[in-house]
This record gives structure tokens, sequence and C-alpha cells, in this order.
């Protein structure tokens, strides 16, 4: 089991980093068949979104814009 320690605090991971990483590539994959032939406009609007975004448009094969 990983714990993560910040400052004097310690916490333990609820989802691993692959199953995110992993999810993230799904809904990307998701995403170029829905909008193929088409230049969607994506909004992040929500705080620590704009993080979820860049790793999402790292996975997207399809022309799009943020």
């Amino acid at each position: 089991m990983n714990v993560i320690t910040v400052h004097d605090k310690q916490f333990v991971p609820y989802l691993p980093e692959d199953m995110i990483r992993e999810k993230v590539k799904e809904l990307a994959a998701a995403l170029d068949k829905d909008h193929a032939g088409k230049k969607p406009l994506y909004n992040a609007i929500l705080n620590g979104s704009l993080m979820f975004a860049a790793d999402m448009f790292k996975e997207l094969s399809i022309e799009a814009e943020i």
C-alpha cells in the first residue's frame, strides 16, 4: 500500500495512477470516435480541471481546441 506524505499528513491513494491514466485514454478514444471529422472546442472550467484536460489532450488524435 502506497502512502503519500504531504507536510505532516499521510494519505492513501483512493485510485491508482495507472487506473486513472487508462480511463483518460478510454475517454480520449471515445471523443476521437464521437468527434471524428470535427474540430471541437473544450472548456476546462472546474478548479484543477486544466491538469486533467492537458492529460486528455495528449491522448486525443483529432484536431481540437481548449
